[in-house]
Formats: structure tokens, sequence, C-alpha cells
């Protein structure tokens, strides 16, 4: 079984990312984590069937949890004049 992340997941496209994972679930064998910054914006994932995981650029120590076991990635950002 793989295992994709997908970050920005209470956002417009990475809620559509995980929405279109959930559908096909079945059909790929896929486990799939969506991350979150706020736990506050995470209802309209949470019925979906993801994995929860706490997700913050300025946290290193929830990058170390979100990204255990993950074969892929789905990096969504927004901008932000500080990144890197």
């Amino acid at each position: 079984m793989r295992t994709i992340l997908v970050t920005g997941a209470t956002g417009t496209v990475g809620s559509e990312v995980v929405k279109q994972l959930s559908v096909h679930d079945e059909d790929r064998n896929v486990r799939f984590i969506a991350a979150f910054r706020s736990i506050n914006k995470t209802a309209k994932i949470k019925g979906i069937g993801a994995e929860l995981a706490e997700l913050d650029y300025n946290k290193p120590e929830t990058l170390v949890t979100a990204f255990k076991g993950v074969d892929k990635l789905f990096l969504n950002t927004p901008y932000q004049p500080d990144m890197v």
C-alpha cells in the first residue's frame, strides 16, 4: 500500500485532491494523509476518510511526524513572503 501526503488539505485545491483520492481509494489501494495547519479548518475533510496530520512549516517537529511512512507528496503551499 502506498501512502500519499496532501499538504494544504483544508484549502480549495487540497481538499479537492483529498476528495478525489477518497473516491478512487478502493481502486488504487492508497492510504492518504490530509495535512493541516489549523485543526479548526478540518471540518470539510474529516468525513472524507483521510487520516489527518498537523503540518506547519514554521514548526519543524510537525514535519517529522507528518512525513513518516510517506511515499509520495502532493505539495500545495500558499505564497508567503518568507518562503524558502
